[in-house]
């Protein structure tokens, strides 16, 4: 199991916005000549939500190039987030690079939360 991303959190998030980009080609360890990843899971934990009826969605996005991001919908994407709690989902590699796209809604709505993405 290799760690690809470690996003932790920062101030909280109260728009839509993406992380930062990960190369998944770089995230095998020194000296590792093991094939390329094949599987991505990613935990987020959110350790604060507030506002009125606030939602969070957060998917995978895929890239081969680093810079045109796609969406690979259901599969990639998590439930809809109103709550503290952590959520986690496994899901076959799509791209060389990865990000994390999250949309916020509700009023005045904010989340504290960071995400682990492992390989393997």
């Amino acid at each position: 199991m290799n760690i690809i991303f470690n996003q932790v959190s920062g101030p909280a998030v109260t728009a839509n916005g993406n992380s930062a980009i990960q190369d998944l080609s770089q995230s095998r360890a020194v000296g590792e000549d093991s094939p390329d990843l094949n599987n991505l899971s990613v935990i987020l934990n959110v350790t604060a939500v507030s506002g009125t009826t606030p939602s969070l969605t957060v998917e995978v996005q895929w890239s081969n190039d680093g810079t045109t991001f796609v969406s690979a919908g259901t599969p990639d994407t998590f439930t809809a987030i109103t709550a503290a709690g952590t959520a986690q989902k496994s899901m076959t590699v799509k791209g060389r690079y990865v990000r994390l796209k999250y949309t916020v809604s509700g009023t005045t709505p904010s989340f504290t939360f960071d995400a682990l993405g492992y390989g393997s």
